[in-house]
């Protein structure tokens, strides 16, 4: 997970997903990547796999509260990194 957030911090995002698919659920892994890129301010790339990632696992809550705070303006929870 470790490798994964320091490839996406260098804007390797293939890299970086493929890594993290080795540590967690592939709707994890979207989350995670997707919140990556809304802290580099990629928004709209962070968005679409965020909802990429509740749409590959419909239960997943925290994917669908982020999209709800970024839909409502809200300031959006940060996911514990390590």
């Amino acid at each position: 997970k470790t490798m994964g957030y320091c490839q996406a911090q260098l804007g390797q995002w293939d890299e970086a997903f493929a890594t993290l698919l080795k540590a967690m659920p592939e709707a994890q892994a979207r989350y995670f990547l997707g919140r990556v890129m809304l802290d580099h301010g990629q928004t709209e790339q962070g968005r679409a796999l965020i909802q990429a990632a509740a749409a590959t696992d419909p239960e997943y809550k925290l994917a669908k509260q982020t999209l709800d705070d970024l839909a409502g303006g809200r300031p959006t929870r940060q996911e514990p990194v390590m």
